[in-house]
């Protein structure tokens, strides 16, 4: 019954009257104000404040709400980890990682650390940063990886949850040559007003379009451009570039082959790239076993 008492207490919280909780706790508000008192008993002290304008909390009640909802929040993780326990196939490890990441690093990453978990069956699906974390939010995966900008801090960069940076990356401005074989990019930086370079952008969605923003301030003072496409998706990008459709960022890591044979080149120095992190996240809450062991492994080789 006290898991019981706890939600009643949140649920008179957050719903501002016993009238409005009981109809959140499907009870009757009879039933509602009994329990309160029960637990109220079993505390020792009043929780609660009652005047004929209603209830708030004492200062007891104050001091209690948050270790109630810390109890509550972490009996649902427990929960969480039991089920994947149950229903998730030992050995299984499931990833989320986006698209700049697929093909280029992933593949070599994981090839580091099959022979030291057991019965290791990796569950892999790619998609924009965005929908990543969400799927980590809800416990549909056990890891993240994604790049971000070096020292940068992200919407899971809280106590709840872990972070190793496995290595590092730049985001580096390219084109198509302006001939084939040449070393002049097609479209280069900065563009001028008269003629912007033609831009190759990132969705909202995308992670590398924030890592794109952390320049924001430079493109806007320093670059002329005329966005031309968008897409969450950075193979998508460079199909794009080497096509000769526009100037877009992306990761040393993706287009070093393209690179080396000249079907893309630079579109500008240096002092355009954005050096980035690949990183692994995780929830701070117990994996399964699978998980931990790899968890383990892979931060014993991170940067």
């Amino acid at each position: 019954m006290l898991l019981d008492w706890l939600k009643d207490l949140v649920a008179i919280v957050e719903s501002g009257t016993y009238a409005a909780a009981s109809r959140v706790r499907h009870v009757t508000q009879p039933a509602l104000s009994r329990r309160i008192h029960a637990l109220e008993d079993w505390v020792g002290v009043p929780l609660f404040v009652r005047t004929p304008a209603g209830v708030t909390l004492s200062e007891a009640g104050k001091s209690f709400l948050p270790a109630a909802r810390d109890i509550l929040s972490r009996l649902e993780v427990a929960r969480g980890v039991a089920q994947a326990a149950a229903f998730q196939p030992p050995g299984v490890v499931r990833f989320c990682a986006t698209n700049a990441l697929t093909f280029s690093f992933f593949p070599h990453w994981i090839s580091r650390f099959e022979a030291q978990v057991p019965g290791l069956q990796v569950q892999f699906t790619t998609n924009h940063l965005e929908a990543c974390e969400r799927m980590l939010l809800k416990d549909e995966v056990d890891f993240l990886l994604a790049h971000r900008p070096s020292g940068s801090n992200g919407p899971l960069d809280s106590a709840d949850y872990l972070q190793k940076v496995l290595d590092v990356d730049v985001l580096m401005p390219v084109s198509a040559p302006a001939k084939p074989g040449g070393k002049q990019p097609l479209h280069r930086l900065p563009g001028t007003r008269e003629e912007p370079a033609a831009y190759l952008s990132y969705t909202a969605q995308a992670g590398l379009g924030r890592v794109v923003d952390s320049i924001d301030a430079l493109l806007k003072t320093k670059a002329h451009l005329r966005s031309v496409f968008a897409t969450h998706a950075s193979s998508v990008v460079a199909a794009m570039a080497v096509q000769g459709r526009g100037v877009g960022w992306l990761p040393e890591t993706l287009v070093r082959t393209q690179l080396d044979v000249g079907t893309l080149v630079r579109a500008g120095n240096a002092s355009w790239d954005v050096p980035m992190e690949i990183c692994l996240q995780r929830k701070t809450a117990p994996l399964t076993p699978a998980a931990e062991i790899l968890w383990a492994a892979a931060t014993a080789h991170a940067r």
